[in-house]
């Protein structure tokens, strides 16, 4: 497979952001090793140039901002690459061609998906999502390196009877939010790779903040992430990120009678997501 060049990255970027070509030359000239260096890490191995051959451009995007501004270029190299390394070291090669594999199928309307973020690389280069008959429920969006992941953004699909899907998926899901389903997914990945470092990005530090006024003004709605750790018993960090704690199941004795057989489908459910997780990524094998 032919490596990527600077020249091929250029040419990406300007058919995808055709106004920005003045500024991105100024960049290119500012951080020009540390996009040799996204380059190089990409051309060591095939896989990796597979998996962004269909818009090179967002290696330009990610290394100019990821997941927060408050993050240093050279903060956001290491990031993206610790993000290559883990895909490198656990992903399934279908994954490389697909940008997306399924880790695991609930029963036969709701599948659990990892994919390349291909909506907002910015907020994280990978996605975690759950989907109902393909219909993309809930999303997330994280970094993963050696040690941590930190969570980028997380929300509903963005579909006009989302709202009826949520309803429908928290009855298919046990009593179990899709919100709910998709933060324990992460914590369980990070548990099953030994991370015990689980984070997720702020409102004062998010990447969107700093647009958050002209996208009132075109009536985007815009997520106020301190609430959402605050419900998963979030801790602010003095960098304005949050630590997100293990869940805390309940034991099966301490729910009301009338909930049990409910509860031990939805501990049933994690046993088998956690199973399949663990059997693709191939951990401890």
């Amino acid at each position: 497979m032919q490596k990527i060049t600077i020249d091929v990255i250029k040419k990406s970027y300007f058919s995808s952001y055709k106004k920005e070509k003045l500024k991105l030359n100024i960049k290119l000239i500012l951080y020009k090793k540390y996009v040799n260096a996204i380059i190089d890490m990409v051309n060591s191995d095939t896989r990796l140039v597979r998996l962004f051959d269909d818009n090179y451009a967002i290696l330009l995007r990610m290394l100019f901002v990821y997941i927060s501004r408050s993050i240093s270029i050279k903060q956001r190299v290491t990031m993206i690459t610790k993000d290559m390394d883990f895909a490198l070291r656990y992903f399934p090669n279908e994954f490389f061609h697909n940008k997306s594999v399924i880790l695991s199928e609930i029963n036969t309307d709701f599948s659990i998906n990892l994919r390349r973020n291909c909506m907002n690389c910015m907020e994280g280069m990978w996605q975690i999502d759950v989907c109902y008959k393909k219909q993309m429920v809930y999303w997330a969006t994280f970094s993963i390196g050696e040690g941590y992941l930190v969570i980028g953004s997380i929300q509903g699909g963005n579909i006009s009877n989302i709202r009826e899907l949520i309803k429908l998926s928290t009855k298919q899901l046990y009593g179990l939010r899709p919100q709910q389903l998709i933060v324990w997914l992460l914590l369980e990945i990070a548990k099953l790779l030994d991370i015990d470092r689980v984070t997720g990005v702020g409102f004062e530090t998010h990447i969107k903040t700093t647009m958050s006024r002209r996208l009132r003004r075109k009536n985007i709605f815009f997520i106020d992430y301190d609430t959402v750790w605050l419900d998963y018993n979030g801790i602010k960090m003095p960098n304005k990120f949050w630590h997100i704690p293990a869940m805390k199941l309940k034991a099966i004795e301490d729910v009301a009678s009338k909930k049990r057989s409910m509860y031990r489908k939805r501990y049933a459910m994690f046993e088998k997501i956690s199973s399949d997780i663990k059997l693709l990524l191939e951990i401890n094998k």
